[in-house]
C-alpha cells in the first residue's frame, strides 16, 4: 500500500484518540459539576436535618423525624447515584465512541 493511501486508510492513534477525548471532555465536566452539585445539597440537607433534630421535645417525635429523614437520605441517594450513573455512562460513552 502506497504512503498516500496507508495515512487515509489507517489512521494515527493521534487522530484516532483526539475526537473522543474532545467529545469526553464535556461529560467529564458535567460529571465533576454533579458531583459537587450532590455536595453542596448534601451538606445543606445535613444542616436542616441538625436543625430539626434539634427542635424536637419527645422521644416519639425524634423517632418519627429519624424515619422521616432516612427515607429522604435514601430517595436522595438513589436519585443522586441514577444520575451520576448516567453521566458516568454518558462520558464512557464519548471516550469510546469511534471517531
Amino acid at each position: 500500500m502506497s504512503a498516500k493511501l496507508s495515512s487515509i486508510v489507517e489512521p494515527t492513534p493521534e487522530a484516532s484518540m483526539a475526537a473522543p477525548s474532545k467529545a469526553a471532555i464535556s461529560h467529564l465536566q458535567d460529571l465533576a459539576k454533579a458531583y459537587q452539585a450532590i455536595a453542596a445539597k448534601n451538606a445543606e440537607r445535613m444542616k436542616a436535618a441538625i436543625t430539626e433534630l434539634t427542635q424536637v421535645k419527645t422521644p416519639v417525635e425524634f423517632l418519627a423525624l429519624q424515619q422521616k429523614l432516612m427515607t429522604e437520605a435514601m430517595d436522595a441517594a438513589i436519585a443522586d447515584t441514577t444520575h451520576i450513573v448516567k453521566l458516568t455512562a454518558g462520558a464512557f460513552t464519548a471516550s469510546f465512541k469511534p471517531s
